[in-house]
């Protein structure tokens, strides 16, 4: 719906390249983890037999690792709901009153990420949106690739879902047998993909949706709130 209230364009480019180096730290950070976890398989699989000691010897670092992350991906994620509010003021502050009412006013693009079983729909629907509305105003032929949204939210999803999952194994079932541990450990591994996906592709969509929405406000003589001259009382 459309909201009554007034927004302001703000250039999202500062907030989206500091989006950007968050978001590359996690990759680097799970890459880095991958490459351990495939460490492990290769040495259970060239083995006979690989005791507790040895495979959790070798996986430490990727543990230290993974804690690194969890930051990198805390800061990603409150990078991603600025983002989300910013981009999406900007559409609103751009076409206050569309012929189709706004999915969500940018406060609650906010909410939605947090909303139990919404949440597994509704922040690819904001993203489907900024992304079409945003492009459109350029005329970007790109503005039909809606699909792109669904695809980096649902796997980010699935990478939850997965990792929930696989640990919940791995603590249940950790080292009983090399095969249970050659099991949970491919299991681990397999659910950093989804969310490498995701993050190279919220990497593109943010970054794309800044760039047209700065050359549209450019193109507009639109200036950025933060440079707009102070009025007199």
């Amino acid at each position: 719906m459309t909201s009554p209230k007034t927004y302001h364009y703000v250039d999202p480019i500062p907030c989206t390249r500091w989006l950007q180096y968050a978001a590359g730290a996690c990759i680097i950070c799970i890459l880095i983890i991958l490459g351990y976890l495939v460490k492990g398989v290769y040495i259970l699989y060239t083995h006979n037999y690989t005791s507790y000691v040895n495979l959790g010897y070798i996986l430490e670092p990727a543990v230290s690792i993974e804690r690194i992350g969890q930051i990198t991906h805390i800061a990603t994620i409150l990078l991603v709901l600025i983002w989300t509010y910013r981009a999406s003021a900007n559409m609103h502050a751009f076409q206050p009153n569309p012929d189709e009412p706004y999915y969500a006013t940018p406060g609650e693009t906010i909410l939605d990420y947090f909303v139990p079983l919404f949440n597994f729909i509704h922040p690819a629907l904001v993203m489907r949106e900024i992304w079409t509305n945003s492009l459109q105003l350029t005329a970007d032929r790109r503005a039909n690739k809606r699909y792109l949204a669904f695809l980096w939210w649902w796997a980010f999803v699935a990478f939850a879902l997965l990792q929930l999952m696989a640990k919940r194994e791995m603590e249940q079932h950790w080292m009983n047998t090399p095969e249970f541990a050659k099991k949970h450990i491919i299991t681990l591994a397999l659910s950093y993909i989804p969310y490498l996906i995701s993050a190279c592709l919220m990497i593109y969509l943010t970054r794309t949706i800044s760039q047209t929405q700065k050359a549209y406000a450019a193109a507009n003589n639109i200036l950025s709130y933060a440079d707009t001259p102070a009025r007199d009382p």
